[in-house]
């Protein structure tokens, strides 16, 4: 019993569907006693207030609540919340990322993704453009629930050699 594969390899619920089957996979995933994957999502990120109205598609619901899990178990993430962006229609997360040496902390955009979902480097600059960012952070699940995070933006690049002083 469990939720049934759909396109991306996630598992499909609707609002208030099969809780048994995602109290299961939800007890799998270390969140005992969650009745459905948008309960345990609320538990590790802020949901937007009208989320109902347009909810996560069945098939991003669970990529969502394993990134945020993902990002929610370290220290150098906190402050997390789901949100969609309206022109590109896709659900995100957004959450506080702090330095190495938590000197600093920005905020900062993750894309949630299956291992069957594709990214062209001409998608990621829309998604850039469109959310006015440097990088986006990508949680790549896989189906076991586990996410891997990669950071993609601009390398920092040196100034040309003449330009530079004498230290550098």
């Amino acid at each position: 019993e469990g939720p049934s594969v759909g396109e991306g390899g996630v598992g499909r619920w609707g609002p208030g569907e099969g809780e048994e089957a995602a109290a299961g996979h939800a007890d799998a995933a270390g969140q005992k006693g969650l009745g459905s994957p948008w309960q345990a999502l609320d538990e590790v990120a802020k949901l937007p207030e009208d989320w109902r109205l347009h909810p996560p598609p069945s098939d991003q619901v669970l990529k969502l609540l394993f990134a945020a899990q993902r990002l929610s178990g370290e220290d150098r993430w906190s402050c997390l919340e789901a949100f969609r962006h309206e022109p590109l229609g896709l659900w995100l997360l957004r959450g506080e990322h702090f330095a190495e040496d938590f000197a600093s902390c920005r905020t900062e955009v993750v894309v949630p993704l299956s291992a069957f979902d594709s990214v062209s480097l001409e998608r990621h600059e829309a998604l850039i453009e469109a959310l006015g960012l440097e990088g986006l952070f990508y949680a790549l699940v896989g189906t076991d629930g586990d996410a891997v995070l990669y950071e993609l933006r601009p390398a920092a690049l040196q100034a040309h050699p003449g330009r530079r002083t004498l230290a550098e």
